[in-house]
């Protein structure tokens, strides 16, 4: 790995899933809300002391509320109290959002832009996998999760 950035050293190499980035990604591709009443639970998941500490910081930065606490979470790696706590909505202009893997492996990189965080917009976001590996490719195949999957070799210039 270079920096923050997932590589492999050729393209016959593979690196698996990670899950962070992915999340850190939906952080990103949407908007991130917390309920009033997810809010209140937060708070006493957090304790007030550090509860209050992030609100401060946030204020104090003109940050959302919600960002500062997702990057929170998110950077203690408790995906868990994400996908308890938070929703997700798109902020796209089009009909959807499409995520293409062109080497999907199993499909775990693109299946967690759906399963991850809550949200209505599950429909909208249409994921597309393309893995070489049969075995693999049926994996995808059976879990029904992406939207459109192929087996092809593919030339890129």
């Amino acid at each position: 790995m270079a920096g923050n950035q997932l590589e492999s050293q050729s393209k016959l190499m593979f690196y698996p899933t990670d899950v962070f980035e992915i999340y850190r990604m939906l952080g990103i591709i949407g908007r991130l809300s917390i309920a009033d009443e997810h809010r209140q639970n937060l708070k006493q998941y957090l304790g007030e002391d550090k509860y209050r500490e992030i609100i401060t910081y946030a204020i104090d930065n003109n940050l959302s509320h919600a960002n500062v606490f997702y990057d929170y979470l998110l950077n203690k790696q408790d995906y868990e109290s994400i996908n308890k706590y938070f929703k997700l909505y798109l902020t796209y202009h089009e009909n959807y959002l499409t995520i293409c893997d062109l080497f999907a492996g199993e499909g775990t990189c693109l299946e967690l832009f759906k399963t991850a965080i809550p949200s209505e917009y599950k429909s909208d976001i249409h994921l597309i996998a393309n893995e070489l590996e049969p075995n693999r490719y049926n994996q995808i195949k059976q879990k029904g999760i992406i939207d459109e999957y192929y087996n092809f070799a593919f030339v890129m210039s």
